[in-house]
């Protein structure tokens, strides 16, 4: 079965799937609109508020989805991230700081202050194997993480998910790893059961991954440009 989605979706894992909201989240792009919207809105999508504006989202005590509009991303840098971290936003579970490029491992590190955090889509920000290490050991409720296009990570950095009791699902790209690479990590990160890879290329050897899949037990999808699909 071939499921279409949005480009910003592409390589999503399952368990971020689920922890949707329900209702579609309040745009956040001036300060009026934080005004404007009830303290009690539980999901919001942020497409243009400055920096200097953030600490304003403490009216918020119940969020537990945030976005990062896709036009907004590449301005979002470790600041925001520190900004959000010093909020008391015990309720927020899932975040979305995809394609913002200029993340780093210090701004990573500040989302060890949010624990209630289970979901984390990073596509494309800048993480490297250490900020990885940081998040999973530093998120106690972790459950999902997508890194795809993250191209500071190694095959180290992704071994040291079995650092984690809760990470169940994790999204990366095939750029990363070799073929031989993604079948170890599979075979040894046990405590993933659901796995998306991103292959715009199409050059990951399916059959080996197959045979994975039914030996193991887990869930294994690929995701190109346009869908994602099971194996």
């Amino acid at each position: 079965m071939i499921q279409r989605i949005s480009t910003i979706a592409v390589a999503m894992v399952a368990v971020l799937f689920c922890s949707g909201c329900g209702h579609y989240p309040e745009p956040v792009g001036f300060v009026y609109d934080i005004w404007l919207t009830p303290k009690t809105e539980t999901a919001i999508v942020i497409t243009g508020l400055s920096l200097r504006h953030w600490p304003k989202l403490q009216k918020f005590t119940e969020l537990e989805h945030l976005r990062i509009f896709e036009q907004m991303a590449p301005q979002i840098t470790d600041e925001h991230l520190k900004t959000l971290s010093r909020l008391n936003m015990p309720k927020l579970r899932d975040i979305s700081f995809a394609y913002c490029s200029q993340v780093t491992d210090n701004g990573i590190r500040a989302l060890t202050k949010l624990p209630a955090i289970k979901s984390l889509q990073l596509l494309g920000v800048g993480i490297t194997d250490e900020g990885l290490k940081a998040l999973v050991t530093g998120l106690p409720r972790l459950e999902g993480i997508n890194v795809s296009e993250c191209r500071g990570l190694t095959y180290i950095g992704f071994l040291g998910l079995t650092n984690s009791p809760t990470v169940t699902g994790v999204g990366f790209s095939q750029e990363n790893l070799s073929q031989d690479q993604i079948e170890r990590l599979i075979s040894k990160v046990t405590n993933v059961t659901w796995w998306t890879i991103q292959d715009r290329n199409g050059t990951v050897n399916l059959e080996p991954l197959r045979k994975l899949k039914k030996q193991m037990n887990i869930t294994i999808q690929i995701s190109d440009s346009k869908c994602i699909r099971g194996i």
